[in-house]
């Protein structure tokens, strides 16, 4: 190989290149120099994001590009495990995406924020990190079927949503993409809600200055005209009225999609006497009813009431 003197080396100006091969000498006296090689897309990259340290114990190599969570720490380095937004565990934690191949037991460099170029955008590269076919201007997500992987088609739930950055450039040798990692949020993570004790078919309620779970009835299934609703005033977290009207008729069936307790009959208007049946049983006041159970509420005349129940 022929020598090279850095008087032979051409100076760089502006207009820096990522293919730009640049050569940095430092005079360490003795008529000495040390010299340094550097890419233009190293200078480029450096500017325009912030890495941070991290080490690759999966068993296999991390090839750039591949989006990475923290899945745990050792020797003052974050552990690194491919990200994916099927799970709480492998999303929530998304740190970035790896700028250079990082080999099992070593370490390398993840990205947060800032860009990326010289990407094989393609789902055809040799080690490709998306199965989707990349635009300029897509927005990108943290792929919930292939664990590493960018989608441009926004997950919804019940996986996760994580936001990665936006494709500025697509090719086979000088893509680009600007990361903007912003992990979502589950509602229970929000500050001013408390999901504690929360079951399915609960509405959300604000006590005070939180959003709490409350639950609410399934829609009845009525044996006349008349009207089942869940208008009454709540009591507490799980006790409420259900107003009954029995204008139309006198007789009414309905089935509520969770197990409960009937305490109490008021009587809204008029003054009926009224009877309970469950599932064609007398019902007695305080025993527990089975979810979707079918109850007859009857009046001995045309009368509104509400049911005072507490859901278990």
């Amino acid at each position: 190989m022929a020598e090279i003197k850095i008087s032979d080396l051409t100076p760089k100006g502006s207009n820096l290149a990522a293919t730009d091969l640049l050569v940095i000498s430092e005079d360490i006296g003795g008529g000495l120099y040390e010299t340094k090689s550097i890419t233009g897309d190293e200078v480029l990259s450096a500017v325009a994001q912030a890495t941070v340290e991290v080490r690759n114990t999966t068993g296999a190599t991390i090839y750039k590009g591949t989006i990475v969570y923290i899945s745990g720490t050792s020797g003052g380095k974050a552990l690194i495990s491919k990200a994916q937004a099927d799970s709480e565990i492998t999303s929530s934690k998304t740190l970035g995406v790896v700028t250079a191949d990082i080999a099992n037991n070593a370490n390398g460099n993840v990205l947060a924020n800032g860009l990326l170029t010289l990407l094989d955008t393609r789902t055809t590269a040799t080690n490709p990190f998306t199965t989707d076919t990349l635009v300029i201007g897509d927005d990108l997500y943290l792929s919930p079927t292939t664990a590493g992987y960018v989608t441009n088609v926004k997950p919804i739930s019940p996986n996760h949503l994580v936001n990665i950055g936006k494709v500025l450039e697509t090719s086979g040798t000088t893509g680009q993409i600007l990361y903007a990692i912003v992990n979502g949020y589950e509602l229970g993570e929000l500050h001013d809600v408390n999901t504690t004790g929360a079951v399915s078919g609960d509405s959300l309620a604000l006590d005070g200055t939180v959003w709490k779970p409350k639950p609410i009835d399934s829609t009845p299934t009525a044996s006349s005209t008349n009207l089942v609703t869940s208008g009454g005033v709540f009591t507490g977290l799980n006790n409420y009225g259900i107003t009954v009207d029995l204008i139309d008729a006198l007789t009414v069936d309905f089935a509520l999609g969770y197990s409960y307790i009937i305490n109490s009959v008021t009587n809204v208007t008029n003054a009926p006497t009224t009877t309970i049946l469950d599932d064609g049983v007398a019902y007695v006041l305080g025993a527990t009813i089975a979810t979707n159970s079918v109850m007859t509420v009857t009046v001995s005349t045309a009368a509104r009431v509400q049911l005072n129940v507490t859901r278990l």
